[in-house]
């Protein structure tokens, strides 16, 4: 699904970040249930440009966190079709489960999970694009979300009044959540702390502590509620309401709304820019997109897009910035006691080479935080009790007040 909220330290973690890029514009990529095409909108200039050719109609979307690929699940051919963003062409087609719907892929890109409808989550390897384990969850598997540090992945089963949360690390499930009636898409919050879950049939959203996995609070919001986007500075929940026409505004300072945007007939989906100014919302009646100014909760115009194309899904390619770099070094090393050993990597690693002065290093193990440490003389980390024969991948993201400035990474074979 969406993953247009993409923040740098985010973006920092993907394995194939484009150097020194800075993209100039951002495009909108639009699924429709009365087309074969996926609609792309230049978001910069709010114009359409060439489609792209699926060969079927199609739901869901997500994206890679660089913006590099688009994923389409393609309910037709029970497939995951992946469009190249930088030639605007499907380049592979990934048999998965029945029906599937809901996209996201990991935080850095190394990893695709789909809901399937009937047969519960499928993880795709994105180097291979290839099915690497099914996980089952809740009936009717729908929406689907990633926490910010890679570890866990949220899924709404509608027909089961639930919310699945799944261990990237073991592609199990370590917890389910009741919710409201039908609930349709979740999103996190930047932080990790909330996760907030649409519940179509009975109009609210619920707020769920990802610390404790529990229902915090619960906001009525407008009939049939279906898409929702979060803010980049986590500020803000924008719920789209299929049967009032409507987006309604949460604050997730109280969890109670704000402020509501009428929009076009039947929206379903909504996505952010990633500079949170404009939030764009497809209406599929009135077979357009609704632009939304963030800073003043109006639409600004409406993007009428080809005949017949009921929009349904988008994604939103996220802005580059160029990081800095640093050097990381890994060994392995080995402890032997009376009774058992401690198989080890110790990481360490430069400043920033551009001389950026962090205040934290953020450490992640196959894109999964593991440590955050304070700034300082020292720059080094060891990871125990790690298995043998073993390839892992290191990442350290160097953070300064605003956020990533510097990243390097590193694999080494335990």
């Amino acid at each position: 699904m969406k993953n247009s909220k993409m923040y740098i330290f985010i973006l920092a973690l993907a394995l194939t970040i484009k150097s020194g890029a800075l993209f100039a514009d951002d495009f909108a990529y639009v699924t429709g249930k009365g087309t074969t095409d996926i609609s792309v909108v230049n978001t910069t200039t709010n114009t359409v440009i060439t489609p792209i050719g699926i060969g079927s109609s199609s739901v869901w979307v997500g994206i890679a966190p660089d913006g590099s690929f688009v994923y389409v699940s393609n309910v037709t051919t029970n497939s995951l079709d992946i469009i190249d963003t930088s030639t605007n062409t499907v380049t592979a087609s990934v048999p998965i489960g029945a029906s599937p719907t809901g996209v996201v892929a990991s935080v850095n890109g190394s990893f695709v999970y789909v809901a399937n409808d009937t047969s519960g989550v499928s993880v795709i390897n994105t180097a291979t694009n290839s099915v690497v384990a099914t996980v089952p969850v809740g009936a009717s598997p729908n929406g689907i979300a990633v926490t910010p540090n890679g570890s866990f992945v949220y899924v709404t089963n509608t027909g089961a009044n639930s919310v699945s949360v799944i261990n990237t690390g073991t592609n199990t499930v370590v917890a389910t959540v009741a919710v409201g009636t039908s609930p349709i898409e979740v999103e996190i919050t930047p932080n990790g702390n909330f996760a907030y879950v649409t519940n179509a049939n009975s109009d609210n959203v619920s707020v769920i502590n990802t610390g404790s996995n529990t229902v915090i609070a619960t906001v009525a919001v407008g009939t049939s509620p279906f898409g929702l986007a979060i803010t980049p500075d986590g500020n803000f929940v924008y719920v789209v309401n299929q049967v009032t026409d409507d987006v309604s505004v949460i604050s997730t300072a109280t969890n109670t709304i704000s402020s509501t945007v009428l929009v076009g007939n039947n929206p379903i989906d909504i996505a952010i820019t990633s500079d949170g100014n404009f939030a764009y919302v497809t209406d599929a009646s009135s077979n357009s997109l609704s632009v939304i100014e963030i800073g003043t909760n109006t639409v600004s115009t409406a993007i009428a897009l080809p005949p017949g194309t009921s929009p349904h899904g988008l994604v939103i390619t996220p802005s580059i910035f160029p990081l800095g770099s640093l050097t990381v070094s890994a060994k392995i090393k080995k402890n032997d006691f009376l009774t058992e050993s401690d198989l080890k990597t110790v990481l360490t690693w430069s400043n920033p080479l551009d001389g950026a002065i962090p205040t934290q290093y953020k450490v992640y193990r196959d894109g999964v935080l593991i440590a955050t440490i304070s700034a300082g003389d020292f720059r080094t980390y060891v990871d125990h009790n790690r298995k043998k024969n073993r390839t892992y991948m290191y990442q350290v993201i160097a953070e300064d007040e605003t956020g990533a400035a510097a990243t390097g990474s590193i694999s080494i074979k335990s």
